[in-house]
């Protein structure tokens, strides 16, 4: 994002900081979570060959998530490259939940995010998370138990928290959305904002940047001011807009040539 030099960027928590905190053998890269660089071209590898060859075994097999040797999900791009042999049991993810390396990775992630807008010259807001366990679904944790959503919630809690610390140390704005998460019809599921709740979150989202916006709009004005009271300095002619036509001045009329002139003009025409 940073590259298309936004002026503002909103980070909001999310599942994808949660379940990595959760899995065990944790990295602070993520890796044990998810495998880095993961390629498509090799999952499905042969059925894949068999498409170049065949329409037919490629709509066949990719009916109802795989048949045929097709696996759908090892093509998911959300769920493909997760590493399940590091997914914890409840007992497991109840103690990785208490580990101090994992909330800490993941404050020092935002603080890193924050130091890397500000480099590029963009202000930066941090959001809370709103989550509702009841209705926690995901291919990561399949048909959770009661436990496994208490700590779920618990983690998303600690992190709203880190939130919190890591914009008061930085001085940023946080958006706090977690609240979003006690209204009916704001959320499709668990965290994910229906049309109504990506409104709310706009609405918020606009209010926390308000002094934001009018501290930009004095800065503007004062420098445009400064700029006005400035002497005048030659500059540099810019390029003509397109609406404008840039004509060529006219040529002087030729003065009449002289008789020998014309005559040894001539005499070069004939030769040519």
């Amino acid at each position: 994002m940073l590259p298309v030099n936004p002026d503002l960027v909103i980070v909001i928590e999310g599942r994808n900081e949660v379940f990595p905190q959760l899995f065990n053998g944790y990295r602070d890269d993520y890796s044990h979570y998810r495998i880095p660089q993961f390629d498509f071209r090799w999952s499905n590898y042969w059925p894949k060959r068999l498409f170049r060859i065949s329409h037919a075994y490629m709509l066949a097999s990719t009916k109802r998530g795989g048949r045929f040797g097709y696996d759908g999900f090892a093509d998911n791009p959300v769920y493909a490259a997760v590493v399940y042999d590091n997914r914890p049991t409840d007992q497991e993810m109840a103690r990785n939940a208490e580990d101090p390396r994992r909330w800490e990775g993941y404050r020092n992630h935002l603080a890193r995010d924050v130091a890397l807008a500000r480099q590029a010259g963009a202000e930066i807001l941090l959001a809370t998370m709103p989550f509702n366990e009841i209705r926690f679904g995901s291919s990561v944790f399949m048909r959770p138990s009661p436990e496994a959503r208490a700590v779920l919630k618990g983690v998303v809690a600690r992190n709203n928290d880190v939130v919190r610390e890591v914009a008061r140390d930085s001085g940023v704005v946080v958006v706090e959305s977690e609240a979003l998460a006690g209204t009916a019809g704001l959320l499709h599921d668990d965290c994910h904002f229906s049309p109504a709740g990506e409104r709310a979150f706009a609405q918020l989202a606009a209010t926390a940047m308000e002094p934001w916006l009018q501290a930009w709009l004095k800065r503007a004005k004062a420098s445009a001011h400064s700029r006005h009271q400035r002497p005048s300095r030659p500059r540099v002619p810019s390029p003509c807009p397109r609406s404008q036509a840039i004509t060529p001045p006219a040529p002087h009329p030729a003065a009449p040539l002289e008789p020998q002139a014309r005559q040894r003009l001539g005499r070069l025409e004939i030769l040519g």
